[in-house]
């Protein structure tokens, strides 16, 4: 199966710490935890 191809343009976070998900983050700060949030919509090279 090919990968999508086309961007959804909405941005997905997620804190590694604690897990939270948040769209539109105003910093890479969890506001849960204070963990660093990653950039989950951006590809990876695996």
């Amino acid at each position: 199966m090919r990968p999508a191809t086309q961007k959804s343009g909405t941005e997905l976070y997620e804190c590694f710490d604690c897990g939270r998900r948040t769209e539109h983050a105003e910093s890479l700060v969890c506001t849960a935890c204070g963990g660093e949030l990653w950039n989950l919509s951006q590809s990876r090279d695996l």
